[in-house]
Parts: structure tokens; C-alpha cells; sequence
């Protein structure tokens, strides 16, 4: 079906479904747009076969025959009635659940369609209240890599990515399957066509702005494709380095549940309390402390805490907002 022909059959239908009473056929060709560039039996025939066309879809149109007495022409009538649904309503649980999640992508692209969502289950009488979920700590799922955008473009809409690696020249162009987040950092997992292999890629890496080649919907994601088995190879082993975090209270529960509350070796500021958090791989580390910079400081090593501080200047140098930094200031002072 031409594009072309879709856009009349919507029209159509929305026509007589917001209309509210039976139309003539002189209001709907004057009402849907692609009925004016028609005239005489061309015109009727086809909105006989719209007609039939929406009828296969399951969308009926009903005639109501006009009166030879009165000259009353035929007119059709679509009944919302019968393609309205039924109110949306939600358990005081399931509206704690989905205040919850309006957090989860607020540092995201997704964040204007959730907040518009919000809005409109609001409207409908929902009552959804983020953040008043009663939990101890405000789950974010954040995005601060500057790649992160067009990379979630791209694997959306199966379009063919392009980008350098690690600083190589060497432009890959990848084929994205999914884009899975662990221990603080995004990862693209897809087909590179330059290698001609399946390869796993961390965001933080990408080292030029993703840029999308060919056409949308150009390949399609093997069935079998399991994101979290294809990251099990980066998964860590036993925990072999230690950290001294400064965890504000409430915050940062990645930490605080699998590490133990221990005697800060400097004064601290109010509400906060020191951490000592097992960790494997430093690379991971410093992606998990920079994305709760805000809540939680390395006070040791010292080579984790300047590692941490290098990749924030790094995003601000890059333009995106690494959160803010006055918990930094206050411990350091």
C-alpha cells in the first residue's frame, strides 16, 4: 500500500470517528485530503474501495441510506463506541512502579516522551507521584556519554552506525542490536561489518559523534540475540582491589550494598558516612563513581580518584553535564 494511500485511509477514518454524526459523501471528499485531486466515477470508485479497504481491517463504516421523498443523500458513520478502549486504572502498586520509572530515564533522550506520558495518564485520572515511592534512594539510569543519542537512534530504527574506536582512524560501521548499561556504562552490542564479526563495544569509548549511514530498517536482530549472555564476557571475576568511598546517606545503594561502613581516615561532612566497597575492574569503577558523582567520592586509591576526576573534566570539556560537583568541594576541603 503506497504512502499515499495509507495517509487518505487515516484520514478517513479519523474523520468519522471525531465527526460525532453521520457525513455525506460531499463532506468527507471535501474533508480528506487525496479526494480533491479526483472527480466524477475515478472520485467513486475510489471511496468504494477505501471503504472495503478499512472494512478488511477490521474498521467498519456504516451507510445510512438517504430518502428518495426528501432527497436525502446516502451519509456514513464510524461509532467511537466500537474502537474506544476501556479507562486506564492502576493499583496504588502499579502507580508506585511507574512513578519509580519516570526517574529511571531522566538523564536520557527518553525523558521528554516519559514526562509527556505522565502527563497524559495524569489527565486520566491516574495517580502517579514520582518520587514518593517510599524508597530510601531515587534510582537514575543515566546516559552522559555524548555518543549515547545517536547510538540509541540508530539501534531503534535498525539504521547502520558509524565511528571510530579508541582514537583508531579506522571508521567501524556496526549494525547495533542492543544497547544494554552495566556497572555504570553503556555498551553497543551488534554486528561490525568492518570486521565482519559480532563485536561488544563501550560507549565511553567511542571516540567520534555516532553517524548514521544508509537507510532505516536496513538489517534485522538475529532471534537468538541474548544482550546480558553477550556481556557475560565482561563480566568481572572474584574482587581483587578495595575503595574508600564518602557515601552521602541514602545514596548510591550500588555501593552500599555490596561494601561495608568503616571509619573514615578524613573528616567528612554532615550526612555523609565512609565505605569501604570491593570492586575488579578499575575501568568499571570509575564509571560506576562518576555516574553517582553527586552522592558518593573516592577518597582512595588515589589513582581511582583522579581517574574518576579525569572522566569528569572529560565530559565537561565534551558539553554534557557530569551532575554536580559541590560533594566533591566539601570532601576534599
Amino acid at each position: 500500500m503506497s504512502a499515499k494511500k495509507s495517509e487518505r485511509l487515516v484520514n478517513l477514518a479519523f474523520l468519522l470517528l471525531s465527526s460525532g454524526r453521520p457525513l455525506t459523501k460531499r463532506e468527507i471528499f471535501a474533508g480528506v485530503d487525496g479526494y480533491a485531486e479526483l472527480s466524477g466515477s475515478g472520485l467513486e470508485r475510489t471511496f468504494e474501495r477505501d471503504k472495503d479497504d478499512l472494512r478488511a481491517l477490521g474498521i467498519e463504516i456504516r451507510t445510512l441510506k438517504g430518502t428518495d421523498e426528501w432527497s436525502t443523500p446516502d451519509s456514513y458513520l464510524m461509532e467511537r463506541s466500537d474502537y474506544e478502549l476501556p479507562p486506564v486504572e492502576f493499583t496504588e502498586e502499579e502507580a508506585a512502579v511507574l512513578g519509580v520509572a519516570a526517574h529511571v530515564w531522566d538523564e536520557t533522550g527518553a525523558s521528554g516522551p516519559t514526562v509527556m506520558a505522565l502527563a497524559k495518564l495524569r489527565a486520566a485520572g491516574a495517580r502517579i507521584e514520582p518520587g514518593t515511592s517510599g524508597l530510601p534512594f531515587r534510582p537514575v539510569l543515566g546516559a552522559r556519554e555524548p555518543s549515547f543519542e545517536a547510538l540509541f537512534d540508530a539501534v531503534t530504527s535498525r539504521q547502520v552506525v558509524e565511528f571510530t574506536y579508541r582514537g583508531g582512524a579506522e571508521p567501524r560501521r556496526v549494525e547495533g542490536w542492543s544497547l544494554p548499561y552495566r556497572n555504570g556504562s553503556w555498551y553497543l552490542i551488534g554486528h561490525d561489518q568492518t570486521r565482519g564479526a559480532t563485536r561488544c563495544f563501550k560507549v565511553a569509548r567511542i571516540s567520534s559523534p555516532p553517524k548514521a549511514v544508509g537507510r532505516p530498517e536496513a538489517y534485522t536482530v538475529p532471534a537468538d540475540h541474548d544482550p546480558q549472555q553477550a556481556l557475560a564476557s565482561l563480566a568481572p571475576g572474584e574482587d581483587t582491589d578495595v575503595a574508600l568511598l564518602a557515601v552521602r546517606e541514602g545514596h548510591a545503594p550500588r555501593f552500599t550494598r555490596r561494601g561495608q561502613r568503616v571509619e573514615s581516615p578524613v573528616p567528612l561532612p554532615a550526612g555523609f558516612a565512609c565505605w569501604r566497597v570491593p570492586y575488579n575492574r578499575h575501568s568499571d569503577m570509575v564509571g560506576e563513581a562518576a555516574s553517582v558523582c553527586a552522592h558518593a567520592v573516592v577518597l582512595q586509591p588515589a589513582d581511582l580518584r583522579r581517574a574518576v576526576v579525569d572522566h569528569l573534566r572529560a565530559l565537561a570539556d565534551a558539553g554534557v553535564e557530569p551532575g554536580t560537583h559541590q560533594t566533591e568541594r566539601e570532601v576534599v576541603r
